[in-house]
Parts: C-alpha cells; structure tokens; sequence
C-alpha cells in the first residue's frame, strides 16, 4: 500500500482546460499590466489589474440564516481564484439575499474561467483566522470589483491549486483553532455514517482519511476528518483519488488530541492525472 500511494503521487495532477465561451472571452490590452496575485493586498488593489482562473466545487451555491431571529437568509457562493502559480491564490464569494442573483453570477464565473480583476473589494467581514488560503483575504466577486474575461489562447492559466499544508505538521497542531487547505489521496470513507444532534438539528456526519506522500522524514500517517451533509456525497465517489480539500477546520481538543472536520463553504476539486500540467506551470518568482 505505501509504494502503491508513493508511485501514485509521483503522478501530476490538474484540471481538464475551461475556457469561456468566445462571445463572452475578450482580450486585455495590450497595455495592460498583470500584477502577480501574491502582491495583493489593499494598497494594490485599487490600482493594479490581476489575472485569475475561478475554480469551483460541484454545486457551489449554498445559503446561511442571520439576523436576531435567524429568519433573514443570505445566498453564497464561493470560488478560488488561482494565479500564475499553483500555491498561489485567494477566496472569492458572491453574497445576495436573493437567490437567482447568485445563481446567475455563479453561471457567470464557471469552472475553469480566466478573468482580469481590477478596483478589488474585499469582504469587510472575512477574518484572516478563518481563512485556509494562502492569501488571506477574501475577494468581493461584484460591484465594485471589476471582471473582464481573458481567453485562454492569450493566457494560459493554471488549472488546479497545490495547497502547501502539511499533514504532519497539522497533526502537530498547538494553537486552539485553525483552517487548512491541503492536497491528499482519499484513503478512507465514508466511515461510522451517523446523524448526530447539532444546533440546528440533525445532521449526516461521516469519517474519511487523507494522505500524503511523505517528505525526508515524515511519517505515512493520514489525516482522519469528519464531512459533514452534502460534503460526504461530493468525497464519496473520490475515495482513492487524489483531490485538494479546502476549509478544514482543525482544533485541538487536548494535547495531541485533534478534531478535524469541513467547515462552512468547505468543498473538494478532484484532481485528475494529466501531463500537460508541465506546460500549465509558471515560473516560481509569479
């Protein structure tokens, strides 16, 4: 099983190539400055243009209650928005209260589609500590954020993120709480299926494992993680497939005791084998 997972990870991973339909793609000037995502930030956002490629999970829209009574319901979706380099890229997140405005905004920034961003907002209400990206803000993917997208024969994207975070050095956890994103082989799952009480009420629960292919000295261990709902249908089918998971939600329970579980947004990309990822890579520096 360990040569098995080892011979597996030697294999590169990525997307199948999105691109947007040409009555909806057009070419920035050939003015225009890209800025390397890694240097946004608030300074930079107003003034500098960035190129990203959206990826999304199955499904991406979902909803949550607020308001004193909890009766008022706001509709989300959110995406990643990856740079020219692989480890680097940032939340985005559609918010309304009406539903069909984010599903149409959800249609419009589909899977695998490049865009130019520029005037960025960000979510005033995003704290850093909740944010599994490396870049920790989270971008406003409406007014006054502004969207212009780039066909792919003008710029080639990558197709899939590598989130750097280490299984073993989360499981070496000290703080009390923290978010990862992190990139594995679903070993196992769905395991002990329950329906546990919550504060909202019952819901589906169920355990997976993830691992990586170890570094210098590290250890085989995996990961064990709880999914909850909609997510234990989505891992399901990529049990033994290599896949990135974002917003898992680690805490530390007692010394070297952990809870790890999806958190809210939480969604999985699977990434499937396919050497053209080589010429998708940009240079380090990006």
């Amino acid at each position: 099983m360990y040569s098995a997972l080892c011979l597996f990870f030697e294999q590169v991973s990525c997307f199948r190539d999105r691109r947007p339909s040409p009555n909806q793609a057009m070419q920035p000037p050939a003015q225009l400055s890209i800025e390397p995502l890694r240097n946004l930030n608030s300074s930079s956002a107003k003034a500098c243009t960035f190129s990203v490629r959206v990826l999304c999970g199955e499904n991406p829209v979902g909803s949550f209650n607020y308001g004193a009574q909890k009766k008022e319901t706001m509709h989300t979706s959110d995406r990643i928005l990856i740079g020219a380099h692989t480890a680097m890229y940032v939340p985005g997140t559609l918010k309304s209260p009406k539903e069909e405005i984010i599903k149409r905004a959800a249609t419009k920034f589909a899977h695998g589609t490049q865009w130019a961003i520029s005037k960025v907002a960000f979510d005033s209400r995003a704290k850093a500590a909740y944010i599994s990206a490396p870049k920790k803000l989270v971008v406003l993917m409406d007014n006054p954020t502004k969207f212009n997208a780039v066909l792919e024969t003008v710029l080639a994207l990558p197709r899939a993120p590598q989130p750097s975070a280490r299984v073993s050095a989360i499981l070496k956890l000290r703080q009390s709480k923290a978010f990862y994103d992190v990139a594995g082989v679903l070993r196992e799952g769905p395991l002990n299926e329950r329906e546990p009480m919550t504060k909202s009420g019952k819901k589906k629960a169920a355990d997976f494992q993830l691992v990586q292919k170890p570094i210098g000295q590290e250890d085989m261990r995996g990961l064990d993680f709880t999914a909850w709902s909609g997510m234990i249908e989505k891992l399901r089918p990529l049990v033994g497939k290599y896949v990135a998971l974002f917003k898992l939600e680690v805490a530390l329970q007692s010394p070297g005791t952990l809870q790890c579980e999806t958190s809210f947004g939480a969604f999985v990309l699977p990434l499937t084998m396919d050497e053209s990822v080589s010429r998708s890579r940009s240079p380090p520096h990006i």
